[in-house]
């Protein structure tokens, strides 16, 4: 895969003696679309805003080569029927080389195919349903992840609290839908049990749901769906005596949520694709200029907005490049746009074969306030995963053990991913033995360094690895992406692995267990009330 450098085409012109292209056809046009209006606009704006930032930021490269970028956001209404009347200008104009959008996954399905027919590229800072990239369209992508992720999470993080019943609500989008159906089949499969379900489109009047939901008595309720509903919803649920944990997706991460829930909104657990700003080591100085442009800090999905411009920003670039300085056509800005490398301010970002982002990352938030001018800033990020895409999950190595062990005995150090994928490969009884409790050695490796450094600890070395084909099976080698947290309350939780099995961590007063097996924990750097372990070695469990 081919990294693409922001200034790459802009050096290389000079290089290669590109032409600027003629005056008349020297305008790009990127649109976007989102809710601008409407009960939704408040995180359609955010979008809107990235996308603008990131293109007066961000188009240098591409002035350079002789092209003029211009903006042109378009207000879809959170409506599908009007995400595709608005796509359909959006194609009948040749100059628009990409689109920006959409917030909700219900207009941005319909909208992506009519993009489709025109070869026009879509990068997603915020559509989360399955169904956006699973139809393998080679025009759609995503910065964010996915419901099949985020539910789960949601039903995770409920099980970790001890809730035992819940009621799940869902707004009847495929948004909605999607994400409460992903929760309600964790929630089963962990022993939760599901007291009822129901659709609604309810925005003022919650009485005639929320009574028999009291009546049942259910430890959580679930609702996905997006702040105008789910703000109202639980401020009226509070009132008529609800006291369990409420539980919601993306769509609620809002100061428009505090604003309708009011006090009652406190304590709601929110799980997210999008984290606070705050929380990237390289944003600062977006939150800076984002603040001064629009007279506010970054609310949700803006900065996700801004990457997806960047990446799209790139593949134009790169586009015009492979065209000879000349305006590129809309198929190979898409194709440009799967080959992107590029470490945006929400971290890495590149797209596997469906476009879904290689690792996305998960978030549960609290929110602590019901204030709208303090929400953003008090709301705490109490969980983090990071999960690879399904396709990341499930692609074939291209290495063999071999070439892999070749590389420990001379030092190099193999990707630890790949390493893990070839194992589990070639012999399939290593994911048997994930769940065996005689197993005589478990390795725990977030990191390639920290894989090499159990080995040492365990005694082993590559010529071991060579000559013993045992020790790859009775070596069980978990990866817990980097990045992945544990909570650091006394605890038990469900951590997802690389290949699919989920570790059982327990967080104690005497340590750390991990599928019943003590832990040996050599570094772990503690932030954001968490817990990261970097480098950990597990003894095997004790009799």
């Amino acid at each position: 895969m081919r990294k693409i450098g922001l200034l790459f085409a802009a050096l290389a012109m000079g290089a290669l003696g590109f032409s600027a292209a003629s005056a008349q056809d020297n305008v790009i046009k990127i649109a976007s679309q989102s809710p601008l209006s409407g009960p939704q606009s408040a995180l359609g704006i955010g979008i809107r805003n990235g996308t603008e930032l990131a293109i007066r930021q961000l188009s240098g490269p591409i002035e350079a080569l002789g092209f003029t970028i211009q903006y042109v956001p378009f207000d879809d209404q959170a409506l599908p029927d009007i995400g595709v009347s608005n796509a359909q200008q959006i194609i009948a104009d040749a100059a628009i080389l990409g689109v920006i959008g959409h917030l909700n996954s219900g207009v941005a399905i319909p909208s992506s195919e009519v993009y489709a027919t025109a070869d026009l590229v879509m990068v997603s800072p915020s559509n989360t349903n399955p169904v956006v990239t699973d139809r393998g369209l080679p025009n759609v992508n995503r910065i964010c992840g996915r419901d099949d992720f985020q539910g789960p999470t949601a039903a995770q993080f409920a099980f970790d609290r001890g809730v035992t019943s819940v009621f799940i609500l869902d707004d009847t989008t495929a948004y909605g839908v999607g994400l409460a159906d992903f929760f309600e089949q964790k929630a089963l499969e962990l022993g939760i049990e599901v007291l009822g379900r129901q659709g609604t489109a309810e925005t003022a009047n919650f009485d005639s749901i929320i009574t028999p939901i009291v009546s049942l008595n259910p430890d959580a309720i679930f609702f996905g769906g997006i702040f105008n509903q789910t703000g109202v919803f639980i401020n009226q649920a509070r009132a008529a005596g609800f006291d369990g944990i409420y539980l919601s997706g993306d769509g609620s991460d809002s100061t428009e949520f505090a604003a309708l829930a009011g006090e009652a909104g406190i304590g709601t657990l929110l799980t997210s694709t999008a984290g606070p700003a705050s929380l990237f080591p390289n944003a600062a100085q977006f939150i800076a200029d984002y603040t001064e442009a629009f007279g506010g800090p970054p609310i949700t999905y803006a900065t996700e907005a801004y990457d997806a411009t960047a990446v799209l920003l790139l593949a134009i670039e790169k586009a015009i490049q492979d065209a000879g300085g000349m305006m590129p056509t809309r198929a190979a800005v898409a194709a440009a746009v799967r080959e992107v490398e590029y470490e945006g301010l929400t971290g890495p970002i590149s797209f596997d074969a469906n476009g879904d982002r290689t690792f996305a990352t998960y978030y549960v938030l609290e929110v602590r306030s019901g204030d709208p001018a303090t929400y953003d800033e008090t709301k705490e990020v109490i969980g983090i995963v990071e999960l690879p895409s399904p396709l990341t999950t499930v692609e074939p190595a291209l290495s063999s053990i071999a070439s892999i062990v070749s590389d420990l005995a001379s030092g190099d150090e193999p990707e630890f991913t790949l390493l893990l994928t070839v194992v589990a490969a070639a012999d399939p009884a290593i994911l048997e033995a994930l769940a065996d409790p005689d197993s005589n050695i478990t390795v725990f490796a977030p990191t390639d360094e920290a894989f090499l450094a159990a080995i040492e600890a365990l005694g082993g070395d590559a010529a071991a690895l060579l000559a013993d084909t045992e020790l790859l099976t009775n070596v069980l080698l978990y990866h817990v992406v980097e990045g992945s947290v544990f909570s650091s309350d006394l605890s038990t939780m469900m951590v997802p692995t690389l290949l699919g099995p989920e570790l059982s961590i327990v967080v104690s007063e005497s340590g750390v267990t991990v599928n019943g097996a003590n832990v040996i924990l050599a570094d772990v750097e503690a932030s954001n009330g968490v817990i990261h372990v970097i480098d950990a070695v597990l003894l095997p469990p004790t009799e």
